[in-house]
């Protein structure tokens, strides 16, 4: 009984951190894809790191992971950083969230 008790704590435990990978992990994925000059690799996992951190609520991590999408997007395709920030406006327009907004409308402010 102590055994399958045991198993199962440790199961769970395994679960929980392979399926909580931590905004740390995902910024030293995404800066390895920089560093080895991977940049559609850093833009996934910067877009990860995006979706995660719009799913918490933790706009700071997701406004670091769009501006840093956007910066390497446009160190491949300089042209690309206009239609970067026409998606914050518009990411701006559609947020529910007023804390969202703000956060959007201070970045924006501060680009242009």
């Amino acid at each position: 009984m102590k055994k399958s008790l045991l198993c199962a704590i440790m199961l769970l435990c395994s679960l929980g951190a392979a399926r909580a990978q931590g905004y740390s992990a995902l910024w030293k994925e995404a800066d390895a894809a920089a560093r080895k000059d991977l940049p559609a690799t850093q833009v996934a996992v910067l877009g990860r790191i995006a979706d995660k951190a719009r799913a918490e609520r933790a706009y700071g991590q997701l406004l670091k992971a769009e501006l840093a999408a956007a910066r390497a997007q446009s160190a491949v395709s300089p042209d690309s950083l206009a239609p970067a920030v026409e998606r914050m406006g518009r990411a701006q327009a559609e947020a529910g969230d007023a804390v969202l907004k703000a956060v959007y409308a201070a970045a924006l402010c501060r680009i242009y």
